[in-house]
């Protein structure tokens, strides 16, 4: 059963967080320009197609959430969340360090510390052995 597998909750839960952030980025640019990490004016088509890029991936760990993950099985989706969660936490600790403290700027940088070594944990392990039914 996919609820047993130790990357499930993981791979739900990221997929949830990619495709709230997505539809956020998509429907409020102007809300999350101001709100999170303000950019610049008109950034409307930048955050609308980063958008994208998060609808995507948050398709992608649906679809992988039932699958094995660490090791060298689902190495690829663990590759790529690891990169993703990885760059951004240097990112938007590097926003925070120049001084641009904003209210959803911190609890960007701690979600995406968290998943950084949740991904990086996943992709350093092998996974335990699963029971088939």
């Amino acid at each position: 059963m996919a609820l047993r597998r130790p990357g499930y909750w993981v791979m739900f839960s990221s997929a949830l967080l990619m495709a709230a952030a997505g539809i956020c980025l998509l429907f409020f640019p102007a809300l999350v320009d101001t709100w999170v990490l303000p950019i610049g004016a008109n950034n409307a088509l930048a955050l609308q197609l980063l958008a994208a890029v998060y609808l995507g991936m948050a398709m992608m760990n649906h679809m992988a959430k039932g699958q094995l993950l660490g090791g060298i099985y689902g190495r690829p989706i663990c590759v790529g969340n690891f990169m993703h969660f990885l760059i951004g936490l240097f990112i938007l600790i590097k926003q925070l360090l120049d001084g641009s403290v904003l209210p959803g700027l911190i609890a960007a940088t701690a979600i995406y510390a968290l998943y950084t070594i949740i991904f990086a944990r996943l992709l350093f392990r092998m996974p335990p052995v699963v029971e088939r039914l």
